[in-house]
């Protein structure tokens, strides 16, 4: 089934001509541009990775409950709507890959950095508010759709797991990460304790607040937050430490050679975004923690890269053989200037 046969299944681009181009910057679903030539219509045409994502459906439900809980608090954003099939929310198609259909915000575009600290600071922002607004209703619960998600404790067996099965190529070609990370080993134990003993509030969480999964207008204000698949029952602490992860570093993401990589001045505008509408939520614990949850969530991620390469490269998409140690070797650069900057030895 090709892709406009695939789009034609969805009733708001049955008929006239559809011109499709794919979005490429995703490193786990595929995603296609839809245009209704001629008629100034356009959708996100999504083939949804059901290797990452075992319930499509689940993914499915968890959006418009999301749409469903920020409309009853009466957010002020756009809401990404998912528009059905002629039977229901979704497609199968016949090689039972899951697709659905979305709505594009017109006007708005996506930013892969964050180019200087106002524009890393709006970002955050939307973001906290994208996040006061969704935890206005503290007994939802989203369906879980990536188990062990925020489990850290499970991160760190997956490692220890793939270091023990890796081929000696692949463990001699990671040595130096390898030393790096066991260096750290103790960093989320902290972390580990607050969960294990119910101290961390249990919030809705985006799950992957990197700054292209906000939408911004040609001014460059922020529109809206898409991109809700991960949107999970975890801590607030993980979207702060992720989006200081993905908005403090200066190279790109695979860049293990960059001599610096971290922004002080990004780091500081993002807890400023992010205490903007949420200071009032936060709970002393996690108020008084963001530091190390930025370093933590930094590490975890380093640790997720080195993982999935000891593993043979089978979660993240790579375009080369090393790119995923590239990965890790950059995150671990861009924690060791983290924790420079903040004083910790």
């Amino acid at each position: 089934m090709d892709l406009r046969a695939i789009a034609r299944h969805f009733p708001a681009c049955s008929s006239g001509e559809l011109r499709i181009t794919p979005i490429t910057d995703g490193l786990i679903n595929a995603t296609y541009r839809v245009e209704l030539v001629g008629q100034a219509q356009h959708f996100i045409l999504q083939k949804i990775n059901s290797a990452i994502f075992q319930s499509p459906a689940a993914v499915v439900r968890n959006h418009n409950l999301v749409n469903e809980l920020l409309a009853q608090a009466d957010y002020p954003r756009a809401l990404v709507r998912q528009r059905p099939t002629a039977t229901g929310l979704y497609l199968l198609d016949d090689a039972n890959s899951a697709w659905r259909l979305l709505d594009f915000v017109p006007g708005a575009h996506t930013l892969h950095k964050a180019d200087r600290p106002a524009t890393a600071f709006e970002a955050a922002k939307i973001l906290s508010e994208f996040l006061f607004y969704l935890n206005q209703h503290p007994a939802a619960e989203p369906e879980e759709t990536l188990p062990g998600f925020v489990d850290f404790g499970k991160r760190m067996r997956d490692y220890q797991a793939a270091l023990g099965s890796a081929s000696p190529a692949r463990r001699q070609q990671a040595a130096a990460a390898i030393r790096q990370v066991n260096d750290h080993l103790a960093l989320p134990d902290q972390w580990l304790a607050w969960q294990a003993t119910g101290q961390l509030p249990r919030r809705l969480i985006h799950g992957d607040p990197k700054i292209s999964n906000v939408l911004f207008d040609e001014a460059g204000r922020g529109l809206c937050v898409i991109d809700l698949d991960t949107v999970m029952l975890a801590t607030l602490l993980y979207d702060f430490g992720d989006m200081a992860r993905s908005y403090t570093n200066t190279a790109t993401e695979d860049d293990a050679q960059a001599a610096s990589v971290f922004d002080p001045e990004m780091y500081l505008a993002v807890k400023q975004g992010f205490r903007y509408h949420l200071g009032g939520l936060l709970a002393p614990i996690e108020a008084e923690n963001l530091d190390y949850a930025a370093q933590t969530v930094i590490f975890i991620q380093a640790v997720r890269f080195l993982t999935d390469y000891l593993k043979g490269d089978v979660y993240y998409a790579t375009r080369y053989a090393t790119q995923n140690l590239d990965r890790a070797q950059n995150q671990l650069h861009l924690l060791t200037e983290l924790r420079r900057f903040l004083g910790v030895h």
